[in-house]
């Protein structure tokens, strides 16, 4: 059985973007727009791409790109624009990346804002709030009548086998299970003050109290074994007594302190998905959170930058622990790195000039360094880019 949970989902993580970066070759085009999960016509979606396509095409007219190559480059999301399926099964934001001889395509679970861009490298602005909010998680849906532990992002969810985890699927499976062993009671009482924890079944008997704690017991083994080295959070949706008596055994630093209260039984996995939502996002959110804090904190100290030609030399040598972009920031020019910056523009001016932005961005994912995406009013600071160094 393997140390953590693995499923069909695909989480977009740092390793994802760094390989589209070592992947992606000049020129790279890159093509994002909104779109629409429920629409009644599709190719109102496919119509958006189009539009963009367009814009691609005459910004690699720009770039001085040959015809030939422009439909090499372009082929594949001129396929997708064709595939009247694909665009009734979207999300909230389509990012398509595009080079000669290769492609990806990303839908995400969030509003984009419209770009088609020529460069020297994929512009990963769009991508980067899927770190944040396409983040990870995990329901465990726990009643007497079924178990069902959920693996989750914010737009997707699968469930994860139980047996192979050891985890029973109702009461009654742990109870025909666990017959050949001893009870081992966990009532709590006693002296004077203390609390008391005894389980009530559907007669509220001795016996039936000890078919529930065996059953707590096989649950909260299973999870805590399976989730052991997970790091993503877990939200418990439970009746209040079972909800209380399995955060009192199970061991994981990750269990969510508010949870959905109720039986889960009557709820589809997507209704626990959404349910679970506002309980996590703060905790994907906070190492967001803790790098505007930084950057704050270390400002005055040389160790929080906002200058564009500072951030830059320091992503350059590797410095940059986390880099704050401000959404729809764009600063075009040329940066050689030991040099400096050679020159800067509000927009590109000849096909040697990249975006300054996204040749930050890059550059400290491939240091091994964080990068978000925020809202002017989230910037510590007035500036297209804030840096917290390491050094």
């Amino acid at each position: 059985m393997p140390d953590t949970p693995t499923g069909t989902i695909e989480v977009l993580d740092r390793q994802t973007l760094r390989e589209l970066l070592q992947e992606g070759h000049a020129p790279v085009v890159t093509l994002a727009h909104p779109t629409e999960r429920a629409v009644a016509d599709p190719q109102q979606n496919a119509l958006r791409a189009k539009q963009q396509r367009k814009l691609a095409a005459d910004a690699l007219v720009a770039a001085g790109v040959d015809e030939r190559t422009q439909g090499a480059i372009l082929a594949d999301i001129d396929a997708l624009i064709g595939d009247h399926d694909y665009w009734a099964h979207q999300l909230e934001g389509l990012v398509h990346y595009a080079w000669q001889g290769g492609s990806r395509t990303y839908r995400v679970p969030y509003p984009v804002d419209a770009r088609a861009e020529v460069d020297q490298r994929p512009h990963l602005q769009p991508l980067l709030p899927a770190l944040e909010l396409g983040g990870a998680f995990h329901v465990l849906a726990l009643s007497q009548g079924q178990v069902r532990l959920l693996r989750c992002t914010r737009s997707a969810v699968e469930r994860l086998d139980l047996a192979d985890a050891g985890i029973p699927a109702s009461l009654d499976e742990a109870v025909a299970a666990d017959d050949a062993d001893p009870p081992h009671l966990d009532h709590r009482a006693a002296s004077a003050g203390g609390d008391r924890q005894v389980f009530h079944g559907h007669g509220g008997s001795e016996h039936d109290s000890k078919q529930v704690e065996k059953f707590l017991r096989a649950v909260v083994r299973g999870v805590d074994r399976l989730l052991a080295n997970a790091k993503a959070p877990l939200v418990l949706a439970a009746v209040e007594e079972l909800a209380a008596g399995f955060r009192a055994r199970t061991r994981l630093p990750t269990l969510a302190g508010p949870f959905i209260s109720g039986s889960p039984d009557e709820r589809r996995d997507e209704e626990l998905r959404d349910a679970a939502w506002p309980i996590v996002e703060d905790v994907l959110r906070a190492p967001v959170h803790r790098a505007i804090e930084q950057h704050r904190a270390k400002q005055g100290t040389g160790l929080a930058l906002a200058d564009l030609p500072e951030v830059l030399m320091a992503a350059s040598m590797g410095r940059v622990g986390t880099l704050l972009v401000r959404r729809g920031a764009q600063r075009w020019g040329r940066f050689v790195p030991g040099e400096g910056l050679q020159a800067e523009h509000d927009e590109p001016t000849g096909p040697h000039d990249e975006d300054l932005v996204a040749l930050a961005v890059a550059t400290t994912l491939l240091h091994g360094g964080d990068a978000f995406y925020l809202d002017p009013s989230e910037m510590p600071v007035d500036e297209a880019l804030a840096a917290v160094t390491r050094f």
